[in-house]
C-alpha cells in the first residue's frame, strides 16, 4: 500500500518532440506498472494541446492502483513551468502519486476514520468501481484526429480551445472524444471499431 504522496520528474532522453497517446502510454505504463502490476489508466488527455497531426507536446494520463489504495497522474512532455527560451525541447515523465486516504492523524480524515464514519476499504471499492478501465490496444491519437476531422471536426484552424480526451461514457463505450464552439464528437477508442456520429448537446 502506497502511505505517502510521491512527486517526481525524470528527463526522457529518448523522447524528442511531441509525442502520440501511444508513445507517451509506452512510457508511463512501465512506470505505473512499477508502482501497482494491476494499474489502471481510465482517462487521457492532450487538452488544447492536441496538434493536427494527433501529436501533443504534454499528455496527462490518469490512474488507479487497486493494491496499493492510490491515484496517480502521469504526464509525459514539456515542464510547463520551463524557460520556454531554453528548456523548451526537454521531454519529461511526471509522476504525482496520491494515497487514497492520505491523512494527518488528528486531521479531520484521520477522526473520521477512527469514529468509522469513514470507512477506507468501502469508499475505496466505490472509487475502483466508479472508474472504468480504457480498453488495450487501442487506436492512436493520429488515426482519432483523422477520424474526428472526417466527422468536421477543424484541427487546423477551428476553435482555439479544442480539446482531445479518451474516456469511458456513461454508456459504457470508450471512445476519443473532441469538443470544439460546444458541439461533441467521438470516435470508438478500441483498436478496430468503427468510427461514431457526431453529437451536439444543443440538440
Amino acid at each position: 500500500m502506497i502511505g505517502h504522496p510521491i512527486e517526481k520528474r525524470t528527463r526522457l532522453v529518448d523522447i524528442e518532440g511531441p509525442t502520440t497517446a501511444r508513445e507517451a502510454f509506452a512510457v508511463v505504463e512501465r512506470a505505473a506498472k512499477g508502482y501497482d502490476t494491476d494499474a489502471l489508466c481510465y482517462l487521457m488527455t492532450a487538452g488544447e494541446r492536441i496538434s493536427a497531426e494527433g501529436t501533443s507536446d504534454l499528455w496527462e494520463l490518469l490512474y488507479l492502483f487497486p493494491n496499493g489504495r492510490a491515484r496517480a497522474i502521469f504526464g509525459v512532455g514539456i515542464d510547463e513551468h520551463c524557460d520556454p527560451d531554453e528548456e523548451w525541447e526537454l521531454r519529461y515523465l511526471f509522476e504525482n502519486v496520491q494515497s487514497f486516504a492520505h491523512h494527518e492523524p488528528d486531521g479531520i480524515l484521520g477522526r473520521l476514520i477512527r469514529s468509522r464514519a469513514f470507512d477506507v476499504e468501502d469508499q475505496w471499492r466505490r472509487e475502483i468501481e466508479r472508474r472504468t478501465p480504457l480498453p488495450f490496444p487501442f487506436r492512436d491519437s493520429p488515426e482519432a484526429v483523422r477520424a474526428l476531422a472526417d466527422q468536421g471536426e477543424d484541427f487546423v484552424s477551428g476553435d482555439i480551445h479544442l480539446t482531445l480526451d479518451a474516456k469511458t461514457l456513461p454508456t459504457g463505450e470508450a471512445v476519443w472524444w473532441s469538443t470544439a464552439y460546444g458541439v461533441e464528437y467521438t470516435t470508438p477508442f478500441a483498436a478496430g471499431r468503427a468510427a461514431s456520429k457526431v453529437s451536439d448537446p444543443r440538440r
